[in-house]
């Protein structure tokens, strides 16, 4: 059987290499040490910046993916895991370069050395923006961004929450509502927390429990749906938020599910089968061409959970934070602004229309509200919903509730 370390050692590589998703690597995989495995794979996403600082002072050239892995490992190891003998991460870390990287085995061990006696790096204030940076391994764009957003306190708070491991929340069918404290911690009329048992119990399996972010749950619960009502879910696959619409007013409206991708869309009607929902229809589309698919007047709301930046989901994807770059949300914003004005031509007067992101970046929220209702004076806003993930342990969200006014 392959080695915990080997797994790990492969999942980063696909990871930090290819840009694939840790998560997605995960899914359906098994070993005796699962645990130690998640914990090193997102262990090492999560504080890579730091863990490369230990070693690249000494390199003279850019080392290749798998040398960087099999260093930030080790680095990993000895300064954020307890009672990993020294000599065991040496160990380990040789029986992989021999495998994998034979050609940087002298390389490896030396560098492996001035790991050992490395310090790790602690911020010793908030408005120092390249501490903050190092000790929580953020792209500096990233802290000066939040630190100009939401203050030096916050920027440093949330990078730090970030790097945590993420709680597992869930909610129940509304046909389950007397068992809510049967799976967990209940923390809202539906939601609750829990550990990871919830992942093999007959109930998730059975779709009479789902697995959702508690402030994601939030946003799905509390937008202004009525029974009878016909909404659209512009950017719904995987299907959380239409599910919660759903339950929210016992199954009764219509509720169009859209996405552009033909494979999520299928993964969203076996997910609403399981679930039972019969007021859930499913429907491929690109969200910027909503107008072109529908009349004017066609819906009662509309809930845009526009593609975003991803930066409040990171303790989810850590991955999203050594990639992403300033240019790439610029494109977001115009794709986020597109779907908003093309969902916007759809509703009735009098009609809702909820705009959310999982991110944390005035551009994408609050700056892209102001800016369509600069343009529109046909929309007035009702609410925006504050989050507090350090009150909440939930995930970096954004949500606006619009009204069509006329």
């Amino acid at each position: 059987m392959i080695s915990s370390r080997e797994l790990a050692f492969n999942i980063l590589v696909q990871a930090l290499q290819h840009r694939s998703y840790i998560n997605l690597q995960l899914k359906g995989v098994s070993h005796p040490d699962m645990p130690f495995v998640n914990a090193l794979v997102y262990g090492v996403v999560q504080n890579l910046i730091q863990c490369q600082s230990m070693f690249q002072p000494y390199t003279k050239q850019k080392v290749s993916e798998p040398v960087n892995v099999i260093l930030c490992m080790s680095a990993y190891q000895k300064h954020f895991m307890n009672d990993i003998p020294d000599y065991a991460i040496k160990s380990e870390a040789m029986k992989l370069a021999e495998k994998h990287t034979p050609y940087a085995k002298a390389f490896i061990h030396a560098m492996i050395e001035k790991i050992l006696v490395a310090q790790k790096r602690i911020a010793q204030s908030s408005e120092d923006s390249e501490a903050v940076a190092l000790e929580t391994s953020f792209p500096l764009w990233i802290i000066k961004m939040w630190q100009a957003h939401y203050g030096c306190d916050f920027a440093y708070q949330f990078a730090q929450f970030s790097n945590q491991p993420s709680p597992i929340f869930g909610f129940v069918h509304y046909h389950n509502n007397e068992a809510l404290s049967s799976y967990g911690q209940p923390v809202s009329s539906r939601g609750f927390l829990a550990d990871k048992s919830l992942l093999t119990h007959p109930d998730f399996i059975q779709k009479k429990v789902f697995i959702a972010d508690i402030h994601a749950q939030v946003v799905g619960f509390n937008t202004p749906i009525q029974p009878h009502q016909k909404v659209l879910d512009a950017c719904g696959a995987p299907g959380g938020k239409s599910i919660m619409m759903a339950m929210s007013v016992s199954d009764q409206a219509e509720i169009i599910c859209s996405d552009v991708s033909e494979h999520r869309c299928e993964l969203v009607k076996k997910v609403v089968s399981q679930a039972r929902l019969k007021s859930i229809h499913v429907q491929v589309m690109d969200a910027r061409q909503t107008h072109e698919h529908f009349d004017s007047n066609a819906f009662d709301g509309v809930l845009a959970d526009v593609p975003c930046s991803g930066l409040g989901v990171l303790r989810r994807k850590p991955e999203i934070k050594h990639f992403i770059t300033p240019e790439d949300i610029d494109q977001l914003i115009t794709l986020q602004a597109d779907i908003l004005e093309s969902c916007s031509k759809v509703l009735k007067v009098n009609g809702w229309l909820v705009y959310s992101t999982c991110t944390l970046n005035k551009k994408e929220n609050e700056k892209q509200i102001e800016r369509f209702l600069a343009h529109h004076d046909d929309f007035s806003c009702e609410s925006i919903t504050p989050f507090d993930s350090f009150k909440t342990g939930g995930d970096g969200f954004f949500m606006a509730t619009l009204r069509k006014i006329k």
